[in-house]
């Protein structure tokens, strides 16, 4: 569902409650100020790959994040069944 956790705090996202959890660590990292690299996880049995960065405010403080999921289950698959058959 798009839209489904827009001002949802992370920590409620279901699969997410693990403070070690990539998103959690992503999100923290923004919080910090810093630039995310791609994450990927898995949710709900779909490859997700996301983008975490901060969100300013007009004077530089930062207010909280803004984050970009994909699902990216389709694409992966193939590669990943490539490099796990025997």
């Amino acid at each position: 569902m798009r839209g489904a956790a827009i001002g949802t705090k992370f920590e409620v996202v279901p699969g997410t409650a693990d403070e070690e959890h990539p998103i959690v660590t992503a999100h923290r990292f923004a919080l910090q100020g810093r630039r995310s690299e791609a994450v990927q996880f898995e949710l709900r049995n779909r490859l997700i790959e996301a983008r975490v960065e901060p969100l300013h405010e007009e004077d530089g403080t930062i207010s909280g994040t803004v984050s970009v999921w994909f699902d990216v289950t389709k694409h992966a698959a193939p590669l990943f069944l490539k490099t796990t058959t025997y």
